[in-house]
């Protein structure tokens, strides 16, 4: 049985813990009032000598705003344990609440903190970043500028909406893979190749619900586009495989050992998370980080192209490429591109992906196309020897310059990249290239549904 004096003791050990409990409280939002106002005054004072010190205007003001509304609900909360802390009529548990509401509360005003200083994606953080396996690679979930165009990119870092995790019913992925070209170097939304092809394939298919994924990036070459096929290319479902071949792609590896990137194109940047948490992002850029700086640059990166001095290729001219018989560093460029092809086309394979092989030529190849026809030849025998379907878009830029008045100026924005006329020319192509290999699916699959029930 307890004594007098213990149970006495019990209530006030109880309301010392009370006690205990509202001076933290109290104690964690206070400091959190004054810390946030201090960083709100000291941010305006910044703005006021924003030119001298260089800071960006809009951040400055950001972080006065997220500091003024945590330094007045602090301050609010502060008033109110003050006018409360004498009531009787107060629940017990109350001190404890406070206490938690403090504590999650400071949580969220360190978070609110740390992410201002590591921000979500936006227009001034880099759209190409480092990759540890490609070199380089697109920011993935971002809106950004690139050639006075916004760009999109997907959680995947391909350029376009983002994509539904799991594919719907009913709808058909085509992934598109390649370079500059494919991407759309230079053209706006709607007007690259992959989406002109899925305009076109949407008006000639209006039963079937087509996306067309673009997973071209700009300075790739053909080990590059292989090792996203077999990674992220895979993860989206694809029903087929585009993959456009232009002659960069041979130049790229040309003299070089496989897995070397052109450095020219990159800066080498960490990702940066999407992240609702600023913490999250914080540890995630921290980490990036780290895995870029312990990225072997030394032996990933080619600083010089092929016709510059330097180059181990040796190549000074153009003609040089289609030399006949071919010269041995053009002749083991292709033999390394089509290690990669065949490599691409086991995977579709093992996977029964359709994969379609499309060459874009070059501008020379089109205005003196008896001379530079060589490449599209190449490839052509490649594919019929490997059973891949190919289709060389040059007949197509020929026929639209005699059929429709053009000229290799209207369909090129330089030597390689085509213009908006020149990428519905080439969808053109690859949209009914396309349409055949979905239709190869569509009798396969009733046979295969016959064999099952039969068995």
């Amino acid at each position: 049985m307890m004594s007098h004096a213990e149970c006495v003791a019990a209530p006030n050990d109880r309301s010392d813990r009370a006690g205990l409990a509202k001076r933290i409280a109290f104690g964690i939002v206070a400091f959190v009032a004054v810390v946030a106002i201090a960083i709100a005054a000291t941010s305006r004072i910044l703005l006021e000598f924003i030119e001298p010190l260089k800071i960006e205007t809009t951040r400055v003001d950001e972080l006065f705003t997220i500091m003024r509304v945590h330094g007045v609900v602090a301050a609010v909360a502060c008033g109110l344990a003050i006018a409360l802390r004498r009531r009787a009529s107060l629940p017990r548990a109350w001190p404890k609440a406070a206490l938690l509401f403090a504590i999650v509360y400071l949580c969220f005003a360190f978070d609110q903190i740390v992410g201002f200083y590591f921000p979500p994606p936006g227009q001034s953080s880099p759209l190409v970043v480092a990759h540890p396996r490609r070199g380089f690679s697109l920011q993935p979930n971002r809106i950004a500028i690139d050639s006075e165009f916004d760009v999109r990119t997907d959680q995947f870092g391909f350029r376009g909406a983002p994509l539904l995790k799991v594919k719907p019913p009913g709808e058909t992925r085509i992934l598109f893979l390649g370079d500059s070209v494919v991407y759309g170097f230079m053209l706006p939304n709607g007007q690259t190749p992959v989406d002109q092809t899925q305009h076109f394939l949407a008006e000639r298919l209006r039963g079937r619900r087509i996306r067309c994924i673009n997973a071209g990036m700009f300075g790739y070459a053909t080990w590059q586009e292989l090792d996203l096929m077999q990674h992220e290319g895979l993860d989206v479902a694809p029903d087929a495989v585009v993959l456009v071949f232009c002659l960069n792609d041979m130049l790229d590896v040309l003299a070089v050992e496989r897995g070397v990137a052109m450095r020219f194109l990159v800066n080498l940047q960490p990702h940066v998370s999407s992240h609702w948490s600023g913490t999250v992002r914080a540890v995630t850029a921290l980490m990036a980080k780290r895995q870029s700086d312990n990225t072997p640059k030394r032996e990933m990166w080619q600083s010089n192209r092929v016709f510059e001095p330097g180059h181990p290729g040796g190549l000074s001219e153009l003609d040089q490429i289609y030399v006949e018989p071919p010269l041995s560093v053009v002749a083991e460029a292709w033999e390394k591109c089509f290690e990669d092809l065949n490599a691409i086309a086991d995977v579709c394979a093992t996977h029964s992906i359709p994969f379609v092989l499309v060459y874009a030529p070059s501008v020379h190849e089109v205005t003196d196309n008896s001379r530079y026809r060589r490449s599209g030849r190449l490839l052509g025998n490649w594919a019929k020897d490997a059973d891949v379907a190919f289709v060389d878009t040059t007949d197509a830029l020929l026929a639209a310059c005699e059929h429709e008045s053009l000229n290799a100026d209207a369909m090129f924005l330089d030597s390689v990249h085509l213009s908006a006329i020149g990428s519905r020319v080439m969808s053109e192509a690859i949209g009914r290239a396309a349409m055949e290999a979905l239709q190869g699916v569509d009798r396969k699959a009733p046979a295969e549904t016959s064999a099952r029930d039969g068995s």
